[in-house]
């Protein structure tokens, strides 16, 4: 954290019954004014095994004496905080792109991740950067293979759109109302957005 020179760099850790149950890793910015302390508080990371442990840091780092703003760069959007402050309209956020994706082997990726409900559907994929993606495919329970010759496509899109769509960020639905896919019913968009949906959305947890 070499960017905030002169700050105080702090880990806490939340010990519980059977461990450490999280950390909280952050960086004081001091500051005094001539009408007090004006210190800022940056959160590298929040990390508890549960949602109390999550809480008890959260509470830790609001509690700080003499600093007055707080500031995470790199939350996750489904993080808790804002439901955990009294007023969730004083957690002020801004959301940005941290996590980028591109499929290099269609078939093997939609091969290798779990799905949210059985599948089994007919996807036409466009890829001028890797050609060998491009093409009908067939994806079920059994894996993802070359649809057979003829078959009809519930879903077309391209590379780039699937790869939004892989991580379960972004719905298929989400692609089919921004004309970045399209589905052969707006049942089938339901249905796909189902089974590529997961429980955490997709988030990035280090950078360079």
């Amino acid at each position: 954290w070499e960017e905030w020179e002169g700050a105080a760099n702090a880990v806490t850790v939340l010990a519980g019954d059977a461990g450490d149950a999280g950390y909280a890793r952050y960086v004081i910015e001091r500051d005094w004014r001539a009408d007090g302390p004006a210190n800022a508080l940056y959160v590298g990371s929040v990390m508890g095994t549960t949602p109390a442990a999550t809480a008890a840091l959260w509470r830790h780092l609001l509690e700080l004496d003499l600093v007055v703003s707080w500031s995470w760069f790199h939350a996750p959007v489904f993080d808790p905080l804002p439901l955990l402050a009294d007023d969730l309209r004083r957690v002020q956020r801004a959301i940005g792109d941290g996590l980028w994706v591109r499929l290099v082997d269609v078939p093997a990726a939609l091969s290798a991740r779990a799905y949210a409900t059985d599948l089994d559907c007919v996807v036409e994929v466009a890829d001028e950067f890797c050609p060998w993606n491009a093409g009908v495919w067939h994806l079920d329970a059994g894996g993802c293979t070359r649809a057979a010759a003829g078959a009809r496509s519930d879903l077309t899109l391209t590379s780039t759109a699937l790869a939004s769509a892989y991580l379960g960020g972004v719905t298929v639905a989400d692609l089919v109302r921004a004309g970045h896919a399209t589905a052969r019913s707006d049942e089938v968009a339901h249905r796909l957005s189902t089974a590529f949906s997961w429980p955490t959305p997709p988030w990035a947890v280090t950078w360079i």
